[in-house]
């Protein structure tokens, strides 16, 4: 007969299962719920909790907050009744609106320190009445580490992403590793804030008895802590790593659920005026002054591209509204003895990717809107699509930087990184909108210029990291059927996937580039990757197709951790705003509309190629995380 290890343990460390460990909830919660009763100091030798217990303390938590089910004591499993070690539980409440109210509860056992939990919360009080439980977050301390006389004026031990922080029982305050990325008490270089702790477990709801004075900064008496996790609504429950979900499956409704909410986050990003959000700082709740004309047009076109897949037309009047509001950044000047458009930033700079951008968003708009494309718009594609083909030198190469309007020239053939991609897509999305030779024949240079100067005799390990230089290969490839395009595309390819994060020091870096992984980089990689795949599939490449293919499944279950869900936003200030975003990475709760715009472009691409092989899910293959 097979017999449970909790059965076992009980067992040795308990006289027997009498009747204490089954009383009632609330009578055990009163027994052991005395101020200060335990702490992380008596919990350090406890056995983690399991995933079995977690996830029954998570929907017995859910079933009394939200009153989804009767959950009677004899509902609990054997290995949460028989559990009488020290334990504390973190619950974690949001209305979706505000952030959460956050308890701590204590106890002799699970059921005890649940309950306890639970009474704090004071869900059913006069005060509360107006409350309304959304998001539910249940933490279970596993793991202590006494770090005693530490000095806190110096970066901590710990990644504060992972690990909460306490300090001792006199002083009673605790926060999780979410509440303290959620609100910089720590930065991400790991240096603490004892104002911002300070003035936060006394402002935290509901109030709870903290005593910070007289802490010696240079020996804290300080303990750090792990916790098992799991996120509940009126829905669904889900583990938690980070604070956020792992994906192991990817289904189409999944990608597409995502990109519809990263798509209404640049919706309410942008201005009746046209002017957009470009940085917000989730921590602060605050918009950055700084803007970035560039990353406007390239925002335009996101929105533009978007409506390709989501018929949603409220994506072409907000890219109107932007470039009305982008026509205040333009400049004309004369080149090669023709008038030309040129974006201009506020340092009088005029960059060939700024010029991209706002060539690529007139042609796609032209290309939506057909026969109600006015003039004026039509006048400004083919300005701006000069102010790209002007510049172009007869080797192929063009010019990537100048200030207005002397028209002097910042970048060197020999000392500067030819960039061409978006220059080549800007030029394919013109000939698309309005075909003629002349963008054919730039675009054919472009091309050739960097598969014979620049990358001529660099092998796969010495390529250029250049996504979007792919994605202009694909489609020079699809259009003359030029074996060198294809050749060059899957080059770029390989060279790429080659960074991708397979073994892994934190199982959520998995499928993301660089490490720490970003949010960009990925985002940019991955959209190129698919245009890489469907080339390989379309040629009959199987093997270049598969690995493409497993690149982008990767990446894209990375990405959908980085976007804001209930379960990453209720710890910040401004839950709704972040709901839909993507963030800079894991640890930087930053927001840029350019992180957001090509997670959105990440999703659809593998929704497309999804749609187009009759997918409705990929597994997510992950290896077990390398041993720190």
């Amino acid at each position: 007969m097979r017999v449970s290890h909790w059965f076992l343990w009980g067992l040795l460390t308990t006289a027997g299962i009498g009747n204490d460990a089954m009383a009632a909830p609330d009578a055990k919660a009163d027994a052991d719920a005395k101020p200060n009763a335990i702490w992380f100091e008596d919990v350090m030798f406890s056995v983690p909790p399991t995933d079995e217990q977690l996830s029954a303390v998570t929907v017995y938590v859910r079933n009394q907050i939200l009153k989804t089910k009767n959950n009677k004591n004899n509902a609990w499993p054997l290995a949460v009744r028989i559990d009488t070690q020290p334990r504390l539980v973190f619950i974690s409440v949001s209305d979706a609106v505000k952030p959460a109210r956050v308890v701590i509860g204590r106890g002799k056992g699970l059921i005890a320190a649940t309950n306890d939990a639970l009474k704090r919360l004071q869900l059913n009080s006069e005060t509360n009445k107006t409350f309304e439980p959304r998001w539910i977050k249940v933490d279970l301390v596993a793991n202590v580490f006494d770090q005693s006389d530490t000095d806190l004026s110096k970066n901590m031990l710990y990644p504060r992403s992972l690990f909460g922080i306490a300090f001792s029982r006199q002083r009673g305050a605790a926060v999780l590793a979410e509440e303290i990325v959620a609100n910089e008490l720590a930065d991400h270089f790991q240096v603490f804030s004892l104002e911002r702790f300070s003035k936060y477990v006394q402002q935290r709801e509901p109030k709870q008895a903290v005593n910070l004075n007289g802490l010696d900064l240079k020996k804290a008496d300080l303990l750090r802590f792990s916790t098992r996790s799991m996120f509940a609504d009126r829905h669904e429950t889900a583990k938690l790593y980070r604070g956020h979900r792992m994906y192991d499956k990817l289904t189409k409704d999944l990608l597409m659920d995502a990109a519809k909410q990263a798509k209404e986050y640049l919706l309410r990003s942008i201005t009746p005026n046209g002017q957009f959000a470009f940085i917000y700082h989730a921590d602060l709740d605050e918009h950055e002054a700084r803007y970035s004309i560039g990353h406007h047009y390239s925002y335009t076109y996101a929105l533009l591209d978007t409506y390709e897949q989501i018929k949603d037309e409220r994506l072409i009047d907000a890219a109107q509204r932007a470039l009305a509001y982008g026509k205040r950044a333009i400049g004309t000047w004369t080149k090669r003895g023709r008038r030309v458009h040129c974006v201009i930033d506020d340092k009088r700079n005029v960059y060939l990717r700024f010029n991209a951008f706002a060539t690529m968003s007139y042609a796609k708009l032209i290309q939506h809107l057909k026969d109600k494309a006015t003039d004026d718009d039509r006048q400004m594609l083919d300005r701006f699509a000069l102010s790209i083909t002007t510049a172009q030198q007869g080797n192929g190469y063009i010019t990537l930087h100048q200030t207005y309007p002397d028209g002097r020239v910042h970048d060197e053939i020999t000392s500067v990184v030819f960039l061409p991609g978006e220059a080549l897509t800007a030029l394919d999305e013109v000939n698309k909108a309005d075909p003629k030779k002349q963008w054919q024949d730039a675009i054919k240079k472009t091309a050739d210029y960097v598969i014979h100067v620049r990358d001529k005799d660099r092998d796969v390990t010495r390529m250029i990291q250049d996504p979007w230089t792919l994605i202009g290969m694909e489609r020079m490839y699809r259009q003359s059927k030029q074996r060198a395009y294809l050749d060059h595309a899957l080059k770029i390819a390989k060279a790429l996937r080659s960074r991708n994060n397979v073994k892994v020091r934190y199982e959520d870096w998995f499928g993301g580039y660089f490490k720490p992984p970003g949010t960009l980089p990925t985002a940019v990689r991955n959209v190129s990757l698919a245009a890489a795949y469907e080339l390989a599939r379309d040629t009959k490449h199987t093997t270049e197709a598969k690995a493409n293919l497993e690149a982008v499944i990767r990446g894209n279950a990375f990405l959908l951790q980085t976007q804001f869900r209930p379960e990453s936003a209720m710890y910040f200030k401004n839950p709704q705003r972040v709901l839909g975003a993507a963030r800079e990475g894991l640890t930087v709760p930053t927001i840029r509309t350019d992180y957001v715009q090509y997670s959105l472009k990440s999703f659809l691409s593998l929704h497309r190629i999804m749609e187009a092989d009759g997918v409705e899910a990929y597994t997510v293959k992950r290896p077990k995380p390398e041993k720190r």
